[in-house]
């Protein structure tokens, strides 16, 4: 049916809040516009929740969100993926002692010990993130989550929450911020890629993957073409198959256009 498969990060690689630029560019939509065209099925590959993806959600034939806890083509669930109930109530009484911010996140909507701190109200503020969607963590005491964020004023405190819950939680820090995803230890965006890849039936030399951060190099390692944009995390030096611009410089457009001539 596909020609293939295209992933994109969120963050750092469709936008760039550091340089500005909180939507796709002409270039990088006329490369969704054209891929899907073209024969291939495109995928968001992010560690935001669902309705943090609904600037762009539209462009794409599915969505792999929460960093691979969930996924979905044309709108139909093909994997949900919890925390651990007694993980996450482990994890929530450590920050709570370590005074880290959380926020517990879903598919319909985030809840947080974090909305009286200016750090963490921040933090949204930097990546632009709706604060309508973050609600008291007390409106949902038995909440099942698919992922956390986490902030904190001082990174020793995410470092060692990192050597307690070695092998069990899993965390990557956001770039350039105090913060960070919190993943169940062995789910990642490639989690997603992988569920995509059997449901559609494309083999992994048909896949293609673009990002920047932490968070994206198991996905760039489970795709047949691993991209990485101009600024990225050190941790993707030497994981990528090419090395494209930055977001104003289209990277998007120059990697799927120019460099492989998928379109």
């Amino acid at each position: 049916m596909y020609k293939g498969a295209v992933f994109f990060d969120y963050d750092g690689t469709i936008t760039d809040e550091n340089d500005g630029i909180y939507s796709p560019t002409e270039r990088t939509l006329y490369t969704f516009e054209h891929l899907r065209a073209n024969g291939y099925a495109t995928f968001l590959a992010t560690g935001r929740m669902k309705p943090l993806t609904t600037l762009v959600s539209g462009k794409f034939t599915g969505l792999v969100t929460s960093n691979g806890a969930y996924t979905e083509i044309e709108g139909k669930c093909i994997n949900n993926i919890y925390l651990d109930r007694e993980l996450q109530k482990e994890a929530i009484s450590y920050m709570e002692s370590e005074n880290i911010f959380y926020a517990l996140e879903t598919q319909t909507g985030a809840y947080t010990n974090g909305l009286d701190n200016k750090h963490f109200l921040d933090i949204l503020n930097h990546f632009k993130l709706a604060r309508s969607l973050y609600h008291p963590i007390s409106q949902a005491p038995d909440l099942s989550a698919n992922k956390m964020i986490i902030t904190y004023e001082d990174e020793e405190k995410a470092v060692r929450m990192s050597r307690i819950f070695e092998g069990r939680l899993t965390i990557k820090p956001h770039r350039f911020c105090l913060s960070a995803d919190l993943d169940a230890a062995g789910i990642t965006k490639a989690t997603g890629i992988e569920a995509v890849s059997k449901h559609l039936g494309i083999p992994k030399e048909n896949i293609y993957a673009i990002g920047d951060g932490s968070n994206d190099v198991t996905m760039l390692r489970a795709a047949g073409h691993g991209i990485a944009m101009a600024n990225h995390s050190k941790l993707l030096d030497g994981e990528a198959e090419f090395y494209t611009k930055s977001v104003r410089e289209d990277g998007i457009y120059h990697a799927i256009c120019e460099h492989y001539g998928l379109i």
